[in-house]
């Protein structure tokens, strides 16, 4: 009887000290992470009162347990992507468990999409550059230029337009605004805007005359426009335009040129159109 007793005594206290064990706990600080694009280490803080071990559900963020202080390494290796990407790292224990929310930053691009150099008439108006970036960006005008401002950025995904406004050029002479484009971790880009000053006229008519040419002073910024009897027409500095000796009517509006050589039966002519401001 005595023994019967003994044992179920026994067997209380082994019930009552099992009762009194603490429940297996785990907390992490920080639960959320943040890495930029090239990767790195971060030592996340662990608490708990029994072992545990972690696992990750991507191959990109890994996690190792510090035996020195309990403490965890998660190791997150670059993004060469253009999108953001989440790990999820779980810590369990006996019954218990922790998250740790790793987030990482995409890789950053901005390039410019088409030409680095815009062109524009001497009116007031608005003009962009394309871009394709999926990062926020800044543009830069050097020489605190006025007569340009950046308005806006018009953004989509990936495509994007930033645009300018430009006052109305009244001098005879263009002008040109270094832009820089930056954005973090991405190489700045440089661009150009170059506005036209007004344009300069000269009208004639072509008895006698067999061909014009306008000279070439500089393939980026010369432009010129030319109505042939009646006929607008595209034309290429430097070359020349046959014209009818029965007396069609020339018109000229040109920028950025400087004469016109007028080609007849008695040699060439050479007009200054500086003198036509």
């Amino acid at each position: 009887m005595r023994t019967f007793i003994r044992i179920v005594a026994a067997i209380s206290a082994f019930l009552f000290m099992a009762s009194c064990a603490p429940k297996p706990s785990i907390s992490v600080n920080p639960a959320s992470i943040s890495v930029k694009a090239a990767g790195g280490k971060t030592t996340v803080e662990v608490l708990s009162n029994c072992d545990w071990v972690a696992k990750s559900d991507q191959s990109w963020a890994s996690a190792r347990k510090n035996e020195s202080d309990g403490s965890l390494t998660v190791s997150v290796s670059k993004n060469s992507s253009m999108d953001p990407r989440t790990a999820v790292i779980t810590l369990s224990a006996e019954g218990a468990s922790a998250v740790i929310t790793v987030n990482q930053a995409q890789k950053n691009s901005l390039v410019i999409e088409g030409e680095f150099v815009v062109f524009a008439s001497e009116d007031a108006q608005e003009v962009s550059l394309n871009l394709k970036t999926n990062t926020d960006y800044k543009a830069t005008i050097a020489g605190g230029a006025d007569w340009i401002k950046f308005k806006a950025i018009t953004k989509g995904v990936v495509e994007t337009k930033a645009v300018f406004t430009l006052q109305a050029n009244d001098s005879y002479e263009s002008r040109t605004a270094d832009i820089t484009f930056e954005a973090e971790d991405c190489t700045p880009i440089n661009a150009k805007v170059t506005q036209y000053g007004k344009a300069r006229y000269i009208g004639f008519g072509v008895s006698g005359i067999e061909s014009f040419a306008l000279p070439v002073i500089n393939n980026n910024e010369e432009k010129a426009y030319v109505t042939v009897g009646g006929k607008e027409t595209d034309y290429v500095p430097g070359e020349s335009v046959a014209v009818k000796s029965s007396g069609d009517e020339v018109s000229i509006k040109i920028y950025q040129l400087q004469s016109v050589q007028l080609k007849g039966i008695n040699g060439v002519k050479s007009i200054d159109l500086t003198k036509l401001y």
